[in-house]
């Protein structure tokens, strides 16, 4: 059983627990409140799906996985709330726009994504364009996601640089 969190229940974050959730029934989406949010393919408005969200000062069972997709002036907050979410083989990936975070997580396995999703929240409301890509840099950790997720929709692409 793996353990998977995803803190940011925006566009990305929400994108990928939607990806995962199918598979993973240990997957929690965190945000500042607990809530829930819909989540609607662009393709197809009629169809949602309706995911819970766990607010961060009630979570506190380490992930084997942590996807921190959350905006860069939010990662102070949740750098402080981290003893709560991983343990010392959590694999942490950070899927924000932007790079030169990574020196901020005292962790061995945490890789930068560069995320190809395309979104937008409003509210309580997700609408998911197009793309379920992240691309990571090579390594043993990344591999084992990519195989972990390749019966997913989301993409992990993994590359040398």
């Amino acid at each position: 059983m793996t353990k998977i969190a995803i803190i940011g229940p925006g566009a990305v974050g929400g994108t990928i627990a939607h990806d995962l959730l199918p598979t993973f029934t240990h997957l929690t989406l965190v945000g500042r409140q607990s809530q829930t949010i819909t989540y609607t393919e662009s393709t197809a408005p009629n169809t949602e799906t309706i995911i819970n969200v766990t607010a961060i000062d009630e979570f506190d069972d380490p992930v084997d996985i942590l996807f921190i997709a959350v905006k860069i002036p939010q990662l102070d907050a949740v750098i402080q709330k981290l003893p709560n979410f991983i343990h010392e083989d959590t694999i942490i990936i950070l899927a924000q726009n932007g790079t030169g975070q990574l020196s901020r997580i005292p962790h061995k396995h945490v890789f930068q994504a560069v995320v190809y999703i395309s979104g937008q929240k409003r509210q309580q409301h997700i609408t998911h364009f197009r793309d379920h890509q992240l691309i990571l840099q090579h390594s043993p950790s990344t591999q084992q996601l990519q195989h972990l997720f390749s019966n997913t929709q989301l993409d992990i692409t993994l590359v040398e640089e």
